[in-house]
């Protein structure tokens, strides 16, 4: 631990409503980023000084999670890092006691975007949707500008926690869009709730356990590994990389792993999940890089059996980020709602 003051340690762990609470422990002290990243329990401490009983099960976060500290916070989708998303409007509602903030841009039928696990470098690939669909771009409680909420500890309750989001915004049908973790999400939701969804894309989902084709589990991969792995062309990510030592970076990735864990800490999918995916009856549409590192291609099949109907399409030279790395992705995904 390099001699942090576990007094300290304790605070931030304690630390849940929010970033700027985060911020001002980090700054404050003398313990550093890179040691609240590789504090035992740090991914689920969160309760009142209680580690999550996931931690319990499945043991503390493993040393390799030392290191930069990325993570799995670092995985996909959400907020641009230094420079505003012009062509979106912001927007924030509370649900459950919950602050929920959402961009939205575009008219149209409704395209619900649920992003992955991280939101450290951006919505820039979904403005093409914009030109034909009024898109939503929600961050999940506990990432990016949302609220937290430690009793947000399931796929059940952000799965309700949408279902209230779009009662409140009137919204009785949407086109779904699920990515990484937000696609595991976007699977639960239309197993429960097919009838509020017109068509369904799924982009590298989690939530399934495949033998032949496990995903990896980045609570156990070094955090500075993390960036390279989510794409093929290191290019594309990098600009949405601290240069150097990023306090902001640093403390997001720390909270959005906290997030993740309270999920996903004890097993990356749902045992259940593939018994319901037949209710999904909706149109499908299942995407993945070729190169994916993380949730393999190899997994789309599986998907495809459960799934009626389901279609799926590959594109080489991606990786996890393959709406980031393939403008023609992006546009399958359009030509498929439309």
């Amino acid at each position: 631990m390099g001699g942090a003051d576990p007094a300290v340690l304790r605070r931030v762990r304690h630390a849940r409503h929010g970033r700027r609470i985060h911020r001002h422990l980090v700054r404050g002290s003398a313990v550093q980023p890179h040691q609240l990243l590789s504090a035992p329990g740090h991914h689920a401490a969160l309760d009142d000084g209680e580690e999550h009983d996931a931690v319990c099960r499945r043991g503390d976060p493993p040393a390799a999670q030392q290191g930069a500290g990325y993570g799995p916070g670092a995985v996909a989708g959400g907020r641009v890092r230094g420079h505003a998303m012009t062509s979106f409007k912001r927007e924030e509602i509370t649900i459950a006691g919950v602050k929920t903030v959402y961009l939205t841009a575009g008219s149209g039928e409704p395209l619900l975007f649920l992003h992955g696990g991280g939101t450290f470098h951006g919505f820039e690939f979904a403005k093409p949707w914009t030109r034909n669909f009024r898109v939503l771009l929600p961050y999940h409680p506990g990432f990016g500008e949302s609220g937290d909420d430690p009793d947000l500890s399931s796929m059940q309750d952000y799965v309700m926690h949408y279902v209230e989001l779009l009662d409140r915004l009137s919204l009785d049908r949407v086109n779904l869009v699920g990515f990484s973790l937000g696609g595991w999400l976007a699977a639960s939701f239309a197993t429960q709730h097919t009838r509020r969804i017109n068509k369904l894309v799924l982009v590298a989902p989690a939530g399934l356990r495949i033998k032949e084709a496990p995903t990896v589990d980045l609570f156990r991969i070094p955090g500075e590994q993390v960036p390279e792995m989510l794409v093929h062309n290191f290019d594309v990510i990098k600009p949405h990389l601290p240069t150097g030592f990023d306090v902001d970076f640093t403390v997001d990735r720390y909270r959005e792993s906290t997030t993740v864990a309270r999920v996903a800490w004890e097993r990356l999918h749902d045992p259940k999940l593939p018994r319901w995916l037949h209710r999904v009856t909706v149109p499908t549409l299942l995407v993945y890089g070729e190169q994916d590192r993380i949730i393999p291609a190899a997994q789309a099949p599986h998907w495809a059996r459960l799934i009626p109907g389901a279609t799926v399409k590959t594109f080489p030279q991606a990786g996890h980020l393959v709406l980031d790395e393939k403008p023609e992705a992006v546009e399958a995904v359009q030509r498929f709602l439309q």
